[in-house]
């Protein structure tokens, strides 16, 4: 919190956690380098080493784990959970990932839900429903319907 100047109930714990923010408020991050980069978020907790480090605007995200969303640089309405869930992510909002590496390497995207591990991995597009130990997945970056795929919905662990 270093360069704050109108910004107001924040709490950064840990090294260099919100140390950009100059006018985001009702903030909560804790590990190492949580919401390094936050200059105007809003109502966001990041808990866990890097949680949200890139972040710069935002508001309603919760991210929870070691690497959660730490590329995204403006996000909304955004929920991740496990480790390195949503891990690349850029922007997007109302997307839910629960589970180690959950929605990995969405870009940019809305509206889409992993529940598992690896769940929905290779996913980019939006409107899609992933639930189960590596559902959604796909074989690499590159395997339709998974990585631009939009209104896929898949239930059980290998499916889709």
């Amino acid at each position: 919190l270093k360069n704050q100047t109108t910004g107001h109930s924040n709490v950064a714990v840990g090294n260099i956690a919100m140390e950009d923010c100059t006018t985001g408020f009702y903030n909560t991050m804790v590990g190492n380098n949580a919401g390094r980069d936050i200059i105007t978020a809003q109502y966001s907790t990041g808990i866990g080493n890097g949680a949200l480090a890139s972040l710069q605007s935002g508001i309603e995200i919760v991210a929870i784990g070691s690497g959660v969303m730490d590329q995204a640089t403006s996000i909304s309405s955004t929920v991740a959970i496990g480790y390195r869930a949503m891990h690349g992510v850029i922007s997007g909002v109302r997307n839910t990932a629960v589970g180690h590496i959950a929605l990995g390497i969405l870009a940019k995207s809305s509206d889409s839900t992993a529940v598992g591990y690896y769940a929905g991995t290779y996913a980019s597009g939006s409107y899609n429903t992933f639930v189960g130990s590596k559902a959604g997945m796909g074989g690499s970056n590159n395997s339709a319907p998974y990585d631009t795929g939009t209104h896929n919905t898949t239930l059980g662990a290998y499916t889709l």
